[in-house]
């Protein structure tokens, strides 16, 4: 290089074809995760502040009576982030269940034709056809 100016040029264009290459070859993905996570809703809230408080309390004054409550209280608030989770689980899982339903009425339906579920999963695929015909 004769120059400063050309020396930063080949600069900036090594530089811009690392940045190329390297988005070329890993390319942006969102991140998923695998669960559904569930609503943490203003309900469930008040419960865990409920079970906090109580746990606090049965910690100061070493009541029975006090850690019955908490006891309680703890079940219920688990109870309810089971079925909290639950119903989220069902909600990420519906659309999924009615595609499943409807090839178990397609499988019903084959059955009833005596034909072989692969043999027309195979004919519907486009991968062979039915008694050798093209």
């Amino acid at each position: 290089m004769k120059d400063d100016a050309g020396l930063g040029l080949a600069i900036d264009w090594v530089q811009q074809a690392l940045i190329s290459a390297y988005e070329d070859n890993c390319p942006l993905k969102p991140v998923t995760t695998s669960r559904q996570s569930l609503r943490w809703t203003v309900e469930l809230e008040a419960l865990r502040r409920g079970v906090r408080r109580l746990v606090n309390k049965c910690q100061s004054d070493k009541n029975p009576h006090s850690y019955a409550l908490y006891m309680e209280a703890q079940q219920n608030y688990r109870k309810e982030v089971r079925k909290a989770s639950k119903n989220a689980w069902r909600t990420s899982v519906a659309p999924l269940m009615t595609c499943l339903g409807q090839v178990g009425y397609i499988r019903l339906y084959l059955g009833t034709l005596k034909l072989s579920w692969d043999l027309w999963w195979l004919h519907w695929a486009g991968i062979c056809s039915p008694k050798g015909k093209p």
